[in-house]
C-alpha cells in the first residue's frame, strides 16, 4: 500500500470542506486503506481525507494501536449528532508537525456514519476517541484546530511551524539528491 503525502498547513485543501461519499466503491476502500497505512506510519491516531489532498468525507481513527489495543474506525460521511461534557486537551495534528495546542472539546460524542460495507452505523465515543473524531470531522468540514484557539496561541504555533517546515524542506531536498 502506498503511503500518501500529508498536506501541511497552510495548504488550501485543509480549509476546504470535503464532499459527501455517494457510494463506497473499491476506489474509496483503497483510499481508506492507504489513509490507514499513512496514519500508522506517521504515528498518528486519526486522519481525514483532505489531509492527504482528497476532498472526500472519509476519516480513519485508531487511538489504541500504540497500546496494543487496536480498533481501526473507517468512517464515511461521519457526523456528530450529539455531544456531552467538556474538556480541554492538548492536541497535535499530522498537518501541523510538532505543534500542540490546547483545544476545548466535548467529552463524549454520538457519531453517525457509513462503514466500509455501506451500512449506516451509530455509536458513542468518549475521551480520546471522542477528541480524535471531533478533530478529524472538523478537518472534513474545512476546520483546523487553529480555528479553535486564540491569537497568541496561533502566533506561537505559527512561529514554531515555520521552523519545522524549513526542517522538513531540508530533509526532502536531501532525500531527493
Amino acid at each position: 500500500m502506498p503511503e500518501l503525502k500529508i498536506e501541511l498547513f497552510p495548504s488550501k485543501v485543509l480549509v476546504t470542506p470535503a464532499e459527501i461519499v455517494t457510494s463506497i466503491t473499491g476506489d474509496n476502500v483503497t483510499i481508506a486503506s492507504d489513509m490507514s497505512e499513512t496514519m500508522y506510519r506517521s504515528k498518528g491516531i486519526g486522519l481525514a481525507a483532505n489531509q492527504v489532498n482528497i476532498l472526500k468525507r472519509i476519516v480513519v481513527a485508531d487511538v489504541g494501536y500504540m497500546f496494543d489495543e487496536s480498533t481501526l474506525h473507517v468512517l464515511f460521511n461521519p457526523e456528530i449528532v450529539d455531544s456531552h461534557g467538556e474538556l480541554i486537551v492538548k492536541e497535535g495534528c499530522l498537518s501541523f508537525p510538532e505543534i500542540t495546542v490546547n483545544v476545548k472539546r466535548a467529552k463524549s460524542v454520538f457519531i453517525k456514519a457509513l462503514d466500509i460495507d455501506e451500512n449506516e452505523i451509530e455509536f458513542e465515543a468518549s475521551d480520546l476517541l471522542a477528541v480524535c473524531l471531533q478533530h478529524e470531522i472538523d478537518h472534513i468540514n474545512g476546520i483546523t484546530f487553529f480555528d479553535k484557539i486564540g491569537n497568541l496561541s496561533k502566533k506561537l504555533a505559527n512561529d514554531k511551524l515555520k521552523k519545522v517546515k524549513k526542517k522538513i524542506a531540508r530533509i526532502r531536498k536531501k532525500n531527493n539528491n
